[in-house]
């Protein structure tokens, strides 16, 4: 790989900085105990009902999915015949769930303090959330969110969709640097490394909380690791010209 010095990191935010899978299963659990009080639906036709829903929600275009959609296709799975303000309340309590029940990565603050003292720009890139609003209020629970230069939000904040490599493109841009001055560090193959290497930045693919099929994705990521502090590692050995302050514990704290 050349060695080009890096002046800034964009983080993936959903399975990088945040254990957005674990997030979900909490905030369905929060809408299958109020579901089961509700109608006295039983854990297995409600994890039966929410698979087979998913599997048909998640191939409905992007820009046609509401809240609204997922419980009318839930009910048809389930046979539960909601009334509207049953969606709205289990919706509502998934969106509070999402927000409010967040676990973030280890040595996330640590991490991005180091990259910001260091004088490197440092940023989220992420896709767009349903509803509208939803990710920012998360995005805005994180703890580092003050420190961040700039907070991407493809398909909100700019028109381009996370699937094109255009909104890496317009990323750099707005972080006012050359795409191949850019690490970018995220979970998906497909999404976070084929288009952001297509953008001409380098990769950092992380698969501490969720790892995909090899075939998924198209391009072999720069780097592949499970700690937030390799990435001090990588920006130091692409650039002597960047000295980051670590202050690194021997063990990691447990989960």
């Amino acid at each position: 790989m050349e060695n080009i010095k890096i002046r800034g990191v964009l983080f993936d935010f959903d399975d990088t900085l945040t254990n957005t899978s674990h997030n979900i299963k909490l905030a369905r659990e929060r809408v299958f105990t109020e579901m089961q009080r509700d109608y006295g639906i039983g854990r297995e036709k409600y994890e039966k009902a929410l698979s087979a829903t998913s599997s048909q929600y998640d191939k409905i275009p992007f820009a046609q999915r509401t809240r609204e959609l997922y419980y009318e296709l839930m009910a048809a799975k389930s046979g539960i015949k909601f009334v509207n303000e049953d969606v709205k309340r289990y919706a509502d309590l998934f969106d509070e769930g999402l927000v409010n029940d967040m676990e973030f990565a280890l040595h996330m603050e640590e991490v991005i303090t180091s990259l910001r003292r260091s004088g490197l720009k440092v940023g989220i890139l992420t896709g767009a959330g349903i509803p509208d609003g939803v990710k920012t209020r998360r995005l805005k629970n994180l703890p580092v969110y003050k420190l961040l230069d700039v907070v991407i939000i493809a398909g909100e904040t700019i028109p381009e969709a996370k699937t094109d490599r255009a909104a890496f493109t317009r990323a750099a841009d707005i972080c006012d640097l050359r795409p191949s001055e850019i690490l970018f560090v995220g979970d998906r193959p497909d999404i976070d490394i084929d288009n952001s290497k297509a953008a001409g930045m380098s990769t950092v693919l992380f698969n501490a909380f969720r790892s995909y099929p090899k075939q998924l994705g198209k391009s072999k990521p720069d780097y592949v690791v499970n700690d937030l502090r390799k990435i001090l590692d990588i920006v130091n050995a692409t650039g002597k010209e960047h000295h980051v302050h670590r202050h690194l514990k021997r063990r990691d704290s447990k989960r």
